[in-house]
């Protein structure tokens, strides 16, 4: 019986889990101050290591931005301020697999 069992288990370990996108906001940093009517750069990247950046989706708060980033997971764009005060943009990045990143400024 235990010749059987030996000969049934594999030392073959099992796959990794998946990990949710890594997401970084660059720019702008955070306490960044701008005036309403003011624009700004604002560029983050994206890496996963199961799912091609341009299949993930991109959620956006506080700033609308594109439904995915470039083939090398990068998001660059110009925004604009449209409201006074203290605002805080969130980006997540949902792939493959739906497992979510996300990143606040």
């Amino acid at each position: 019986m235990l010749i059987f069992w030996l000969a049934c288990h594999s030392s073959t370990p099992p796959p990794p889990e998946s990990l949710p996108p890594v997401v970084a906001i660059t720019q702008p940093v955070s306490l960044s101050q701008f005036r309403p009517d003011e624009s700004f750069v604002f560029h983050a990247t994206i890496q996963d290591d199961e799912t091609p950046a341009q299949n993930i989706a991109l959620q956006w708060e506080g700033v609308d931005g594109p439904e995915s980033p470039d083939s090398n997971g990068v998001i660059e764009f110009e925004a604009m301020v449209t409201t006074p005060g203290f605002q805080t943009l969130t980006l997540s990045a949902i792939d493959q697999d739906a497992l979510m990143g996300s990143s606040s400024i």
